[in-house]
């Protein structure tokens, strides 16, 4: 699925900019997103819905591309593109409806005004979005009958679901301890230290420049604006900012990163390919560019991927150079997936049963573990058999924990640490589960089942 996302990208901006060198390094640097890529070996549900949101967003850049009429290949593309989108977006996550038909309402009326200018393929167009979205209608009602007998009620039902999703606790970020219900700020900072920062400044580039066309175009009339590239770029900044805003402003619950909004991150990197054709554009003058700009652009995807090797299999937990100024341990959360206990397991040494939990801040900072009497079955349960393989033996009595590092906590007191679980970002050792002997009666005490 990651895949496929950033070979949309990689379309959206060749139809976008025309230019296949931008096209290829836009592909290049979703995937060189640590928590794109981070994502997309594990995480079932959000990656499917950001790649669909993305395929239908590319549909629809190609549909409004250009004024004449399509070709029959043309057709079939965006109505595949938008059918199969729609369906793996809102199929995984049914409020999803709700941006996908704002960006296909927006096309449609974009089209429709279009007629006025020009008739040329106008309805052939028009009906490859209609087409592709009732297709991904019919499927997802015969894959959900019970759902879509009353759609209208589990539409607006499933918008209140997603928005108040009955989760407690904390994520840290930019230094704070913030709650299931953050202040508005959350996504931005998450935002920018998510995305490597050479990345955003090709993306607000992008925008800039886009924006900058968009008035000139303008100021020839709205038939200029309608024809170009600019219906198509506003659906590309639909796609990044029409939920996100939405979210901020309703108050949502949003929890444990930038995970939940995942489909900004494809449409960021459209926009930074945009920017990355402009800079390519200038290569002609002075001469010095026709070295400095392609190397700028090859260390851009360059950076990022050693960023990927240190941090592996844990990419997810990057924090960019510009958000990681204050430092990363205290300042950002590291696993809150808690997927290093199955690398802590292998520091406990054979024949022990250890606990599992993590280190979550709680009213008093003793009670800061909460432990499991026995480990997931699904987290630990294939990666027994190496359990020992790099052990920590040290004497001393008591239980062994391995724990999780949440919210840039530290093991309690009465526990020890044996061993940690770590990686290297920019020679910042970001921890990410700790390996421990604590006092057995209080790990007893605070075990639940």
């Amino acid at each position: 699925m990651a895949l496929l996302a950033a070979l949309a990208v990689g379309l959206s901006v060749r139809t976008l900019t025309r230019s296949v060198p931008a096209a290829l390094w836009s592909a290049a640097a979703l995937l060189c997103i640590p928590l794109w890529l981070g994502m997309g070996f594990f995480n079932i549900k959000d990656v499917p819905v950001a790649t669909g949101y993305t395929l239908v967003t590319t549909g629809l850049v190609i549909g409004v591309a250009s004024d004449r009429r399509p070709t029959a290949g043309a057709v079939i593309l965006v109505s595949g593109l938008v059918g199969f989108g729609s369906f793996l977006a809102v199929g995984t996550r049914i409020a999803m409806w709700a941006p996908v038909a704002a960006s296909i309402g927006l096309c449609v009326l974009t089209l429709v005004l279009r007629r006025r200018w020009t008739n040329e393929g106008g309805w052939l167009r028009l009906s490859s979005v209609l087409v592709g979205a009732a297709l991904s209608f019919l499927a997802l009602a015969l894959l959900y009958p019970e759902v879509f007998t009353h759609p209208f009620a589990a539409m607006v039902e499933s918008l209140r679901d997603s928005s108040s999703y009955p989760w407690e606790g904390v994520t840290l970020t930019a230094g704070s301890l913030l709650g299931e219900y953050p202040p508005w700020w959350y996504l931005p900072a998450l935002v920018l230290a998510s995305v490597p920062t050479l990345f955003l400044v090709a993306g607000i580039l992008g925008a800039v420049t886009a924006i900058t066309g968009a008035r000139r175009n303008l100021g020839s009339g709205i038939r200029q604006v309608l024809v170009g590239p600019t219906p198509g770029i506003g659906f590309v900044l639909l796609q990044l900012m029409l939920l996100p805003l939405l979210s901020i402003a309703a108050g949502s619950n949003m929890y444990t990163g930038l995970r939940q909004h995942l489909y900004v991150l494809p449409a960021i990197v459209i926009m930074a390919g945009v920017g990355a054709n402009w800079l390519l554009g200038q290569i002609l003058w002075p001469r010095w560019t026709r070295f400095a700009i392609p190397v700028l652009l090859i260390v851009a995807l360059v950076i990022p991927m050693i960023g990927q090797v240190q941090l592996f299999p844990y990419n997810y937990t990057y924090v960019s150079a510009v958000a990681s100024l204050n430092g990363i341990n205290g300042q950002w959360e590291s696993d809150y997936w808690e997927s290093s206990l199955r690398e802590a397991i292998e520091k406990v040494p054979e024949g022990e049963t250890p606990v599992c939990g993590s280190l979550i801040p709680k009213d008093q900072p003793a009670d800061s573990l909460t432990l499991y009497r026995t480990c997931d079955p699904s987290v630990i349960g294939p990666y027994r058999k190496s359990q020992g393989s790099f052990p920590t033996d040290r004497d001393g009595r008591g239980t062994w924990v391995i724990a999780a590092r949440r919210a840039g906590n530290k093991p309690p007191d009465y526990c020890r640490i044996e061993d940690e679980v770590t990686r290297e970002l920019r020679f910042t050792r970001v921890v990410m589960a700790y390996v421990l002997k604590c006092d057995s009666r209080r790990v007893s005490e605070l075990t639940i089942d």
